[in-house]
């Protein structure tokens, strides 16, 4: 059996959707790090990871529309000794997707089409968020930075065909969770809250953008 591998996936979305936020010099990230000397830095990044807690991973950097950096560390499978590439090696997304959900989002507030400081409720169709415990408006800025204050639970993720999958609205009121802190005060990571943001830009802009 091949042996089950952690694979690290590190996407640098530098400049793709936010070029005025760019830093001063055109040729840095907006971190400030020197783009010549971009692939050194995460070397030495994944030198700390690589073959220790993480068996492989991938990194594509982008400036003003141009990859400046694409590279593979380690093995994409170890038993098979196969190097880990970001041209061919296929990869889980898992949570790489919040990047652009909030990309998007970030891309709506510029274009005045989204308020993040908004109750959410008010772009979010009827029947949802049903089981709000505080009075305290929830903001697209508490989904972004996971204090609106659900709990967190396990809920389905894996299923046996696709005739049991439901619908990505319907799922979202099938998994919504108890608001046990008030917006701003817990931290807790769940995937409802980007979820809930995806409906949003599905149901308004995908159209548009397709």
């Amino acid at each position: 059996m091949i042996k089950k591998i952690n694979v690290f996936l590190c996407i640098f979305l530098v400049g793709l959707c936010f070029p005025n936020t760019l830093s001063a010099t055109e040729n840095t990230t907006p971190s400030g790090i020197p783009i010549e000397g971009l692939e050194e830095f995460v070397d030495k990044y994944a030198e700390e990871y690589i073959g220790d807690t993480v068996s492989g991973a991938a990194i594509i950097a982008i400036k003003d529309n141009q990859i400046v950096l694409s590279k593979g560390y380690g093995y994409a499978d170890v038993e098979n000794q196969i190097p880990m590439d970001p041209e061919t090696t296929v990869l889980e997304w898992g949570s790489i997707t919040k990047l652009f959900v909030w990309v998007s989002a970030m891309q709506l507030a510029e274009q005045g089409k989204l308020d993040l400081e908004e109750d959410v409720r008010s772009y979010l169709p009827e029947g949802f968020l049903t089981k709000l415990n505080f009075e305290e408006p929830i903001t697209m800025l508490n989904l972004m930075h996971h204090n609106a204050g659900f709990e967190e639970y396990i809920f389905d993720l894996l299923f046996d065909s696709p005739e049991q999958l439901e619908s990505l609205e319907e799922s979202l009121k099938l998994a919504e969770p108890e608001q046990v802190y008030k917006p701003g005060e817990g931290c807790c990571l769940f995937q409802l809250f980007y979820f809930s943001s995806s409906l949003y830009y599905r149901r308004h802009y995908w159209s548009a953008i397709l």
